[in-house]
Protein backbone atom coordinates (compact mmCIF):
# COMPACT_ATOMS: atom_id res chain seq x y z
CA UNK A 1 0.00 0.00 0.00
CA UNK A 2 1.24 3.53 -0.65
CA UNK A 3 2.32 5.44 2.41
CA UNK A 4 2.34 9.14 3.17
CA UNK A 5 6.14 9.20 2.76
CA UNK A 6 5.61 8.37 -0.91
CA UNK A 7 3.54 11.52 -1.31
CA UNK A 8 5.95 13.63 0.77
CA UNK A 9 8.89 12.40 -1.31
CA UNK A 10 7.13 13.27 -4.53
CA UNK A 11 6.30 16.74 -3.26
CA UNK A 12 9.77 17.34 -1.78
CA UNK A 13 11.55 16.10 -4.91
CA UNK A 14 9.50 18.43 -7.05
CA UNK A 15 10.31 21.37 -4.75
CA UNK A 16 14.04 20.57 -4.78
CA UNK A 17 13.99 20.27 -8.55
CA UNK A 18 12.46 23.75 -8.79
CA UNK A 19 15.02 25.24 -6.36
CA UNK A 20 18.20 23.78 -7.83
CA UNK A 21 17.50 23.27 -11.51
CA UNK A 22 19.38 25.67 -13.80
CA UNK A 23 18.62 23.92 -17.07
CA UNK A 24 15.95 25.30 -19.34
CA UNK A 25 12.65 23.60 -18.64
CA UNK A 26 10.74 21.72 -21.31
CA UNK A 27 7.03 22.33 -21.81
CA UNK A 28 6.26 19.10 -19.91
CA UNK A 29 8.42 20.20 -16.96
CA UNK A 30 6.75 23.62 -16.84
CA UNK A 31 3.30 21.99 -16.85
CA UNK A 32 4.43 19.59 -14.09
CA UNK A 33 5.73 22.46 -11.93
CA UNK A 34 2.54 24.47 -12.48
CA UNK A 35 0.31 21.52 -11.60
CA UNK A 36 2.29 20.92 -8.39
CA UNK A 37 2.06 24.58 -7.40
CA UNK A 38 -1.69 24.63 -8.01
CA UNK A 39 -2.41 21.27 -6.38
CA UNK A 40 -5.29 21.25 -3.93
CA UNK A 41 -4.60 17.65 -2.90
CA UNK A 42 -4.34 17.04 0.83
CA UNK A 43 -1.23 14.96 0.07
CA UNK A 44 0.46 18.19 -1.07
CA UNK A 45 -1.23 20.90 1.04
CA UNK A 46 -1.37 19.08 4.41
CA UNK A 47 1.30 16.38 4.04
CA UNK A 48 2.82 16.92 7.49
CA UNK A 49 -0.52 16.85 9.35
CA UNK A 50 -1.64 13.88 7.27
CA UNK A 51 1.50 11.93 8.20
CA UNK A 52 0.64 12.33 11.91
CA UNK A 53 -3.02 11.21 11.98
CA UNK A 54 -3.85 8.77 14.79
CA UNK A 55 -7.36 7.71 13.77
CA UNK A 56 -7.38 4.25 12.23
CA UNK A 57 -10.00 5.40 9.71
CA UNK A 58 -8.03 8.45 8.57
CA UNK A 59 -4.86 6.37 8.36
CA UNK A 60 -6.65 3.88 6.11
CA UNK A 61 -8.15 6.62 3.96
CA UNK A 62 -4.73 8.27 3.66
CA UNK A 63 -2.82 5.10 2.87
CA UNK A 64 -5.32 3.93 0.26
CA UNK A 65 -5.47 7.30 -1.49
CA UNK A 66 -9.14 8.00 -0.72
CA UNK A 67 -8.56 11.61 0.33
CA UNK A 68 -8.41 14.79 -1.71
CA UNK A 69 -9.24 17.63 0.67
CA UNK A 70 -10.16 17.93 4.34
CA UNK A 71 -11.21 20.83 6.54
CA UNK A 72 -9.92 20.82 10.13
CA UNK A 73 -7.94 17.60 9.71
CA UNK A 74 -6.35 17.75 13.17
CA UNK A 75 -9.69 18.29 14.90
CA UNK A 76 -11.35 15.51 12.92
CA UNK A 77 -8.47 13.17 13.77
CA UNK A 78 -8.82 14.05 17.46
CA UNK A 79 -12.58 13.38 17.49
CA UNK A 80 -12.25 10.11 15.56
CA UNK A 81 -9.47 8.91 17.87
CA UNK A 82 -11.50 9.48 21.05
CA UNK A 83 -14.69 7.55 20.33
CA UNK A 84 -17.37 6.41 17.94
CA UNK A 85 -18.76 8.90 15.44
CA UNK A 86 -21.52 8.54 12.85
CA UNK A 87 -21.15 9.40 9.18
CA UNK A 88 -23.41 8.96 6.19
CA UNK A 89 -23.23 8.58 2.44
CA UNK A 90 -26.24 8.88 0.16
CA UNK A 91 -27.40 6.77 -2.76
CA UNK A 92 -30.33 7.80 -4.95
CA UNK A 93 -32.80 5.12 -5.94
CA UNK A 94 -32.83 5.91 -9.65
CA UNK A 95 -32.04 2.34 -10.73
CA UNK A 96 -32.59 -1.12 -9.27
CA UNK A 97 -28.85 -1.74 -8.87
CA UNK A 98 -25.76 0.30 -8.10
CA UNK A 99 -22.99 0.88 -10.63
CA UNK A 100 -19.36 0.03 -10.00
CA UNK A 101 -18.59 3.65 -9.06
CA UNK A 102 -20.73 3.22 -5.94
CA UNK A 103 -18.25 0.67 -4.63
CA UNK A 104 -15.88 3.48 -3.67
CA UNK A 105 -18.49 5.02 -1.34
CA UNK A 106 -19.50 1.63 0.04
CA UNK A 107 -15.86 0.84 0.84
CA UNK A 108 -15.54 4.15 2.70
CA UNK A 109 -18.51 3.11 4.86
CA UNK A 110 -16.98 -0.35 5.35
CA UNK A 111 -13.63 1.08 6.47
CA UNK A 112 -15.48 3.49 8.75
CA UNK A 113 -17.27 0.60 10.45
CA UNK A 114 -14.13 -1.54 10.66
CA UNK A 115 -12.41 1.39 12.37
CA UNK A 116 -15.01 1.45 15.16
CA UNK A 117 -17.49 4.01 13.84
CA UNK A 118 -21.16 3.95 12.81
CA UNK A 119 -22.05 4.13 9.09
CA UNK A 120 -25.41 5.47 7.95
CA UNK A 121 -26.61 4.47 4.50
CA UNK A 122 -28.91 7.23 3.27
CA UNK A 123 -31.21 6.02 0.52
CA UNK A 124 -32.58 8.88 -1.54
CA UNK A 125 -36.14 7.63 -1.93
CA UNK A 126 -37.33 11.22 -1.66
CA UNK A 127 -34.68 12.93 -3.74
CA UNK A 128 -35.14 10.29 -6.45
CA UNK A 129 -38.56 11.85 -7.05
CA UNK A 130 -37.00 15.14 -8.15
CA UNK A 131 -35.37 15.72 -11.51
CA UNK A 132 -31.61 16.26 -11.44
CA UNK A 133 -30.50 18.67 -14.17
CA UNK A 134 -27.06 19.32 -12.63
CA UNK A 135 -24.47 19.03 -15.40
CA UNK A 136 -27.00 17.54 -17.80
CA UNK A 137 -28.94 18.89 -20.74
CA UNK A 138 -32.22 17.48 -19.47
CA UNK A 139 -33.87 16.58 -16.19
CA UNK A 140 -33.87 13.11 -14.74
CA UNK A 141 -36.90 11.06 -15.73
CA UNK A 142 -39.56 11.26 -13.01
CA UNK A 143 -40.13 7.89 -11.37
CA UNK A 144 -43.30 6.54 -9.79
CA UNK A 145 -43.38 5.58 -6.11
CA UNK A 146 -43.61 1.91 -7.12
CA UNK A 147 -40.50 2.07 -9.31
CA UNK A 148 -38.58 3.92 -6.61
CA UNK A 149 -39.56 1.28 -4.04
CA UNK A 150 -38.45 -1.51 -6.38
CA UNK A 151 -35.15 0.32 -6.86
CA UNK A 152 -34.72 0.71 -3.08
CA UNK A 153 -35.36 -3.00 -2.61
CA UNK A 154 -32.77 -3.80 -5.29
CA UNK A 155 -29.94 -1.58 -4.08
CA UNK A 156 -30.52 -2.20 -0.36
CA UNK A 157 -29.43 -5.82 -0.72
CA UNK A 158 -25.94 -4.78 -1.80
CA UNK A 159 -25.06 -3.17 1.53
CA UNK A 160 -25.60 -6.38 3.53
CA UNK A 161 -22.54 -7.84 1.80
CA UNK A 162 -20.27 -5.06 3.07
CA UNK A 163 -21.74 -3.76 6.33
CA UNK A 164 -23.08 -5.18 9.58
CA UNK A 165 -26.53 -3.75 10.31
CA UNK A 166 -28.46 -3.39 13.56
CA UNK A 167 -30.62 -6.27 14.63
CA UNK A 168 -33.05 -6.23 17.53
CA UNK A 169 -31.25 -9.00 19.44
CA UNK A 170 -27.80 -7.49 19.77
CA UNK A 171 -27.32 -3.79 18.98
CA UNK A 172 -23.72 -2.53 18.86
CA UNK A 173 -22.62 1.12 18.64
CA UNK A 174 -20.94 0.48 15.28
CA UNK A 175 -23.91 -1.26 13.64
CA UNK A 176 -24.91 0.39 10.39
CA UNK A 177 -28.36 1.85 9.86
CA UNK A 178 -30.20 2.49 6.61
CA UNK A 179 -32.55 5.44 6.34
CA UNK A 180 -34.72 6.74 3.51
CA UNK A 181 -34.97 10.51 3.10
CA UNK A 182 -38.51 10.09 1.74
CA UNK A 183 -39.56 9.36 5.34
CA UNK A 184 -39.14 13.02 6.26
CA UNK A 185 -39.14 14.87 2.93
CA UNK A 186 -42.57 13.66 1.78
CA UNK A 187 -44.36 15.10 4.78
CA UNK A 188 -42.84 18.54 4.10
CA UNK A 189 -44.17 18.74 0.53
CA UNK A 190 -40.65 19.96 -0.25
CA UNK A 191 -40.22 17.59 -3.17
CA UNK A 192 -43.32 18.84 -4.94
CA UNK A 193 -42.03 22.39 -4.51
CA UNK A 194 -38.62 21.50 -5.97
CA UNK A 195 -40.12 19.52 -8.84
CA UNK A 196 -42.55 22.28 -9.77
CA UNK A 197 -40.49 25.40 -9.11
CA UNK A 198 -36.94 24.36 -9.81
CA UNK A 199 -33.89 22.62 -8.54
Amino acid sequence: RPSISKYQSRSNASSLHKLFSTAAKTTDEVEDVNSTELSSSIYDTQAESLSKVQSKFLQTMRDRGFLHQCTNLEELDDIMSKGTISAYLGFDATADSLHVGSLLQIMILRHLQQSGHKPIVLIGGGTSKVGDPTGKDESRKLLTNEIIQDNINGISKVFDKFLTFENSDDVKPTDAVMVNNDDWLSSLKYLEFLRDYGT
